[in-house]
């Protein structure tokens, strides 16, 4: 007979049992629904505005974004790869770090984007673009660091939401998360810091620390091997 082992943490002192639930999942262009005839088929009218306040304006359940991609990769490229998710109604690019783009994305439907962060990534030009739910401004991204190698994903996610709402986690590498958590106000993010660097697993205790930047997505040639090491999922 096999035992399923039990895994606990510790908070602020207090020993909790985790249930081992599953761990879960600018320019601005607009699409109009004028059409242009080419030959015999119809292609959408696009404007293009620019946008260079590094702040999104995209603020819906619906929109997802892409940050720190190469700036070689246009929109007509990007909107082509993320439009398999879904009908695509508004595109924006705003100024990454290092002169690259952060690129939002607004889907028709809500479908279309629990589907784009569902499968994570886009491949454009053989790179590998990672898909973030869009940050707005009542979340942060804490970086957890000095997780046990024997630590699963699903305790991780588990001792996540004992310290706050979280919205999604990122295994950056081993023994490092970055955990996105929704906001009520500066309060609740020293909350949950003080839980998280509170908080024993496995006997290794946890190191938090906010990320004044956004977390960078991940870009890769098709070579690479991050993509099953490296997964978007959300809570």
């Amino acid at each position: 007979m096999t035992v399923r082992p039990q895994h606990f943490v510790k908070i602020n002192g207090t020993k909790k049992k985790l249930n081992g639930s599953p761990f879960k999942e600018d320019s601005c262009l607009n699409i109009k629904d004028v059409s242009l005839k080419v030959g015999n088929s119809f292609v959408p009218s696009l404007d293009l505005e620019n946008n260079n306040s590094g702040r999104s304006t995209f603020r819906t359940s619906s929109s997802v974004t892409i940050k720190n991609a190469p700036s070689i990769i246009d929109f007509l490229e990007l909107k082509e790869a993320i439009s398999v998710f879904g009908k695509v109604i508004k595109v924006s690019r705003r100024p990454g770090t290092y002169g690259l783009d952060n690129w939002d994305i607004e889907f028709k439907r809500l479908k279309s984007s629990k589907k784009a962060l569902s499968v994570g990534y886009i491949t454009v030009k053989k790179m590998h673009l990672r898909i973030w739910p869009l940050q707005s401004l009542e979340t942060v991204i804490v970086r957890i660091s000095n997780i046990s190698l024997e630590t699963a994903d699903s305790t991780i996610h588990s001792a996540c939401k004992l310290c706050g709402s979280l919205k999604g986690l990122v295994r950056m590498k081993e023994g490092v998360v970055d955990a996105l958590f929704s906001l009520k106000g500066e309060t609740d993010t020293k909350s949950i810091l003080k839980k998280l660097n509170s908080t024993v697993v496995d006997e290794s205790k946890w190191s938090a620390h906010l990320q004044q930047s956004e977390s960078p997505s991940m870009t890769m040639t098709e070579n690479g091997n991050a993509e099953g090491d490296l997964g978007f999922k959300i809570g």
